[in-house]
């Protein structure tokens, strides 16, 4: 670890409400690596690398009804650019149901 004096906190709630995002969101990267192997996407390497939770950085947020759960693509490869991509998560805080998902471009 690169600072395992300063471990990162994740509050219950807020894993939960990513969890229910997650679970929604793994379909997106499946469905991303089925176009890479069937050649179907325009750029198969990145739909490869996008098909990949370690290609994205989670971010959690909140408001008092709901946590808001962003997943955005961060292929740290040099070389491949990235625009848009990301799917935002609002979960409600009390049902830990998602509201609405948008597609970020």
């Amino acid at each position: 670890m690169a600072a395992p004096d300063n471990p990162i906190i994740l509050r219950g709630d807020y894993l939960k409400a990513a969890l229910v995002a997650f679970e929604d969101f793994s379909k997106t990267l499946s469905h991303k690596s089925e176009e890479a192997r069937a050649g179907r996407a325009n750029d198969p390497v990145l739909a490869e690398k996008l098909s990949k939770l370690e290609n994205y950085d989670v971010a959690i947020d909140q408001t008092p009804n709901a946590v808001v759960v962003q997943f955005g693509p961060t292929v740290r490869d040099k070389g491949l650019d990235v625009m848009g991509g990301s799917v935002r998560y609002v979960v409600d805080r009390k049902t830990f149901a998602i509201t609405r998902k948008t597609l970020l471009k």
